[in-house]
């Protein structure tokens, strides 16, 4: 069994508070389960007239919880600001790192940050960087839970 990392990248920048990303250590399969049925899951809680997928979606969070040495929850990612230093600190120029900073600080918004780095020819440097970042984290969660993982091509 491997593990895709391109999964575990993608369930690193899809997971948010709400939708919890795992793998299953066994099949190398990544889950994707919803926080609310978790929870409804952990509270033997059902609610009447769920639908059907409803239902699906907490019969998925009572195996995650039954199995839980099986399903191994993805990290939380970095927040994305402290990802953007990090990128400013590799800009050579010293003018456009200075003004990417100073967009960072003043605004919580990706998007004054990707109008800037457009501006200076700079997206796809920041595109790969971020991957960069996003594939190192994803080979180490499968390091740190002997996973064994497929590289990317």
């Amino acid at each position: 069994m491997r593990v895709n990392l391109v999964d575990i990248v993608y369930g690193l920048e899809s997971q948010s508070e709400d939708h919890l990303f795992y793998v299953n250590r066994h099949s190398g399969e990544m889950i994707h389960a919803v926080n609310k049925f978790l929870h409804m899951a952990k509270s033997d809680e059902v609610q009447k007239q769920m639908e059907n997928w409803e239902m699906k979606e907490l019969r998925l969070a009572k195996k995650i919880l039954r199995d839980s040495n099986d399903y191994i929850l993805l990290p939380q990612m970095p927040a994305i600001q402290k990802v953007m230093i990090r990128f400013t600190e590799t800009v050579e120029d010293i003018e456009r790192q200075k003004a990417l900073l100073e967009t960072i600080q003043a605004s919580a918004t990706f998007k004054p940050f990707r109008s800037l780095l457009k501006m200076y020819g700079l997206l796809d440097d920041w595109y790969g960087f971020r991957e960069e970042i996003y594939i190192g984290i994803a080979r180490d969660f499968c390091e740190k839970h002997e996973l064994n993982y497929q590289e990317l091509e």
